[in-house]
């Protein structure tokens, strides 16, 4: 060793990215990528369901139990509802009731950072590259914004999804730890607050079969990890799946809950109905880095299938991304599925392998801190007081749903029950529990002949006037531009008792 060589400075950055400065650059950047959910504190709470879901939650608090028929919509109580999001209802109405709808919004940002910081755990996991890193999760933030931006139960089955990869990645990689089998507790919580946990059995399930698939095909690498069929590491992942789908069970409904599933893919009307539940329209930047993230995820599949003399492909990274591309590509409402499962194959980069150049050289721990740290400085940053105002929300909510008519309706309390605009029934049934509305946002509840006679009469289609929802109506609540409410200023049966810039409302004369 030359003894004459200068000495370095203890603060210079290397390539590996010690020092101080490589730890302003870290906090630097973390700060960008928490900052992508963050910004989605300036979109107003306009989420639909929110409405019923506080409704439902109330009600589970006031009875003690979770309900098995409908109350507050004119369907009646003959249905049977399972209402799956119960725990989720009973989260919100506390936050409400707690920090009034400080705490939805309150809870929308800590489910950003939550997500945002469990993908970067998985990601760091895997692939040391601080750049790899911030590709990855900066991506897929973009990806997740308009998911991310919605006060919805999706946001815990996108964490509990992230979890359920981060174990299987472990456990196929042989380094799982006791901390697996906290996932069954997991998935006792998920199937109480969101049906989707359907999604998290999906990847435990591929998980499960790759191995076989791999003998079959002769991918199959031997060791003791639950990449190998019949392997200690395999057959705890197979007790794995097995304690998550037992522990779904426990639930109000029990296997009911199922019931659930089967009703949404019998309901082929409602993809066409709402726009949500549409495919990707490539209007919004998230949609295009979806498809960025899909094409890079193909792309490292096909680096590791073209060069098996360094890499050996299996057909797990293969499954759950074409799983992603199906669910995700059928609907956007369900788009974050392939962006965590192509965030997974990404983590197989071949130079994002250990050894390589630029890896983190803090220690797990100390990442960890920086990250938090990092979130809570951000959130203080983007969460400014002029938008944790009361007055603030009520100013955004009356430019999306009927603010000022509920509160007339409120204090004149003409008869019910209301014919209202499908997306406004989540909101009166909240504003106004007295009444029963005509229908909202539980498709699954009404089911998509009853949501399309409803938006056919709102749309003033031929058959309008026969709407038995609407004849037996003692208050209809609209859009003032609606053509149905064009229809109905010139209708013997109704008269005009209010209107604003937004809304209108008849009662019947």
């Amino acid at each position: 060793m030359n003894s004459n060589a200068p000495a370095k400075h203890p603060c210079a950055v290397h390539p590996s990215g010690r020092g101080e400065t490589g730890s302003l650059f870290r906090a630097v950047l973390w700060f960008a990528l928490f900052s992508i959910p963050l910004s989605a504190a300036d979109i107003p709470l306009c989420e639909h369901d929110t409405g019923w879901h506080l409704r439902t939650g109330q009600w589970v608090v006031e009875h003690g139990a979770a309900p098995r028929h409908d109350e507050f919509s004119t369907i009646g109580s003959e249905p049977t509802w399972i209402a799956y999001s119960w725990l989720f209802g009973v989260l919100v109405y506390g936050l409400e009731q707690s920090l009034d709808w400080f705490g939805i919004l309150l809870y929308r940002t800590a489910f950003g950072l939550l997500i945002v910081g469990s993908l970067l755990g998985m990601v760091r996991r895997q692939t040391p590259q601080l750049a790899v890193q911030a590709g990855i999760v900066g991506a897929a933030a973009v990806a997740l914004i308009s998911i991310l931006a919605a006060e919805r139960p999706v946001l815990f089955t996108i964490l509990f999804s992230i979890w359920t990869l981060r174990a299987l990645l472990s456990l196929r990689a042989g380094d799982a730890d006791w901390r697996i089998w906290l996932l069954p507790l997991v998935y006792a919580l998920w199937a109480n607050i969101h049906v989707q946990f359907v999604f998290g059995l999906l990847l435990l399930g591929l998980a499960g079969a790759a191995p076989m698939v791999d003998r079959i095909l002769g991918w199959e690498t031997p060791d003791d990890s639950a990449k190998t069929f019949l392997s200690a590491g395999w057959r705890r992942l197979c007790m794995l799946g097995v304690a998550c789908f037992a522990a779904t069970f426990v639930n109000p409904y029990g296997w009911r809950v199922y019931e659930v599933v089967f009703s949404y893919a019998r309901l082929a009307e409602i993809f066409v109905l709402f726009e949500e539940l549409g495919p990707l329209r490539f209007r919004m930047i998230s949609d295009w880095a979806v498809l960025g993230l899909v094409l890079a995820a193909a792309f490292v599949l096909g680096l590791r299938f073209a060069d098996r003399s360094k890499t050996c492909p299996s057909s797990f990274e293969f499954m759950i991304l074409s799983a992603g591309c199906y669910f995700s590509f059928h609907s956007r409402h369900d788009l974050w599925l392939v962006v965590l499962t192509a965030s997974a194959v990404l983590c197989g980069l071949p130079e994002a392998r250990p050894g390589g150049s630029g890896r983190t050289a803090l220690p797990p721990w100390k990442e960890t801190c920086l990250s938090v740290l990092v979130a809570v400085v951000a959130c203080f940053v983007w969460l400014g007081p002029h938008r944790i105002l009361e007055s603030r929300f009520r100013e955004d909510q009356a430019l999306y749903f009927p603010v000022a008519a509920a509160d007339w309706i409120d204090k004149q309390r003409p008869p019910g029950p209301i014919f209202n605009a499908i997306d406004w029934g989540g909101y009166l049934l909240w504003r106004l529990p007295e009444y029963q509305v005509g229908i909202d946002g539980r498709a699954q509840l009404h089911g998509g002949a009853r949501v399309k006679r409803f938006m056919d009469a709102e749309a003033g289609r031929p058959g309008w006037q026969e709407n038995s929802d609407l004849a037996a109506a003692g208050l209809v609540v609209l859009r003032r531009a609606s053509p149905l409410a064009e229809l109905l200023r010139h209708d013997a049966r109704f008269r005009t008792v209010y209107t604003d810039e937004l809304a209108i409302v008849f009662t019947r004369k």
